[in-house]
């Protein structure tokens, strides 16, 4: 995805946009050499490495390869459709899903549903209400009940989508560039003042050799920019301390007296899921101390905790608001830990079902000057895959949330909106 700013002259915001990327796999980095020797089911099978460890960019190429020799293979095809989908290429995936769906259904009765979402998510929205229609009514699957929730929720995305486009917002929503927008993949755009972005970048482009996959673990890294004139530089990275080698870091966020920095760490376990943990360092004697890792209260065994935002609470308490895969209302939700003045940070508390729902709830940014929440999320009816949602408050009380509407909600995914500290502008991934 791309960083992006806006304007707008009813909300007088900016908006800049960065990159969240892993669109196009079609890849020129990999030579006849590294791949061409191999067998179709040699390929296959790096495909599923390369699938299982979450490098979908590099999957769909190798998937592509074998089924220039297995043509009619639906397996591979849908996986193929599962790796444009997961790499964000909504195009090709919406080609391959309807290519199963026509010629294998009754195997892969999902495909129907995806085939749906990313007509929705290439901005053909009467044709996709009319499919998730068709899947609703046809789809007998165990989970039937979750699926007719998920598509009467994607319908009335439909329905908000072409309401929306008729009446944008008047905002203005403006490409950061080369400078801060690599060739792959931008996230978590954090501003500092008035003059200095944080943000995680992926600096890769290119398919790598199947014998290369274990040293790309821990490429995304914390850069900073700096502003000068209206010119964003060329990002630099955050030193050792925080960019730890081996592990892809991300997500960095200020406590609001700037004493406290939080961000994640993220590797694969043995199975291949990718687990993120939350890490923290204090600033003491104007230097920042070694980050350590949040207890297990936060950071909970076995699942992923992520995507930290720090609000004002009362008498020099704060509150933790993070996103977790562990049990709650659906996939990953948001949650809240408050912390004590001395650091101690409270069992975990679910915001409730107001926010969190039956599919996933992300990137959470919370303003403490107006007490408004901003998430992502591919739960709540919206235009594209993941839009930005608001809603007012604390803990588990909140207003009913309302999406923030066009251009800053498109028909892909949009997520980690901030607003800069006067809230005249602020930052988001699309």
């Amino acid at each position: 995805m791309n960083f992006t700013r806006i304007h707008t002259s009813l909300l007088i915001l900016a908006v800049l946009v960065l990159a969240l990327g892993f669109t196009g796999c079609k890849s020129g980095g990999m030579s006849a050499q590294e791949g061409g020797g191999l067998s179709w089911k040699n390929k296959l099978k790096i495909a599923d490495k390369f699938y299982k460890e979450g490098y979908f960019y590099d999957a769909c190429h190798y998937y592509s390869e074998v089924l220039e020799e297995q043509p009619d293979n639906m397996d591979v095809t849908y996986k193929l459709a599962e790796s444009y989908y997961l790499s964000r290429d909504y195009k090709e995936a919406n080609e391959n899903y309807k290519m199963v769906m026509d010629k294998n259904l009754v195997l892969y009765p999902m495909s129907h549903y995806k085939y749906a979402l990313t007509l929705k998510m290439t901005g053909r929205y009467p044709e996709a209400k009319e499919e998730f229609a068709k899947f609703g009514k046809s789809y007998k699957g165990a989970d039937a009940n979750l699926q007719k929730k998920r598509v009467k929720n994607e319908i009335l995305g439909c329905d908000y989508a072409l309401e929306a486009l008729g009446k944008p917002l008047n905002v203005v929503v403006i490409h950061m560039g080369n400078e801060i927008n690599a060739a792959y993949t931008e996230a978590s755009p954090m501003p500092v003042g008035a003059d200095k972005l944080i943000y995680a970048s992926l600096r890769s482009d290119t398919v790598i050799a199947f014998e290369d996959v274990k040293s790309r673990v821990g490429r995304f890294q914390l850069y900073q920019s700096v502003k000068t004139y209206n010119r964003w530089s060329q990002g630099e990275l955050l030193p050792p301390e925080v960019n730890e080698p081996g592990m892809d870091v991300a997500n960095g966020c200020y406590s609001p007296d700037k004493k406290r920095f939080f961000y994640t760490q993220c590797k694969s376990d043995k199975t291949g899921k990718m687990i993120c943990s939350i890490f923290m360092s204090d600033f003491i004697d104007g230097k920042w101390k070694k980050a350590k890792k949040l207890d297990d209260k936060i950071n909970m065994e076995g699942y992923t905790n992520t995507h930290p935002t720090v609000g004002k609470y009362k008498k020099g308490t704060q509150i933790l608001y993070f996103v977790s895969d562990r049990p709650g209302a659906g996939g990953k939700d948001i949650w809240y830990s408050e912390i004590s003045k001395d650091g101690v940070f409270k069992d975990p508390k679910n915001l409730g079902k107001k926010i969190n729902t039956i599919s996933d709830e992300l990137t959470p940014f919370y303003n403490n000057e107006s007490r408004v929440l901003y998430f992502s999320s591919n739960g709540h009816p919206g235009i594209g895959g993941y839009d930005v949602f608001s809603t007012e408050g604390r803990l588990r009380k909140w207003t009913k949330p309302e999406n923030v509407g066009y251009p800053l909600n498109s028909s892909v995914d949009d997520m980690y909106f901030v607003a800069d500290e006067d809230e005249t502008g602020g930052y988001f991934i699309s």
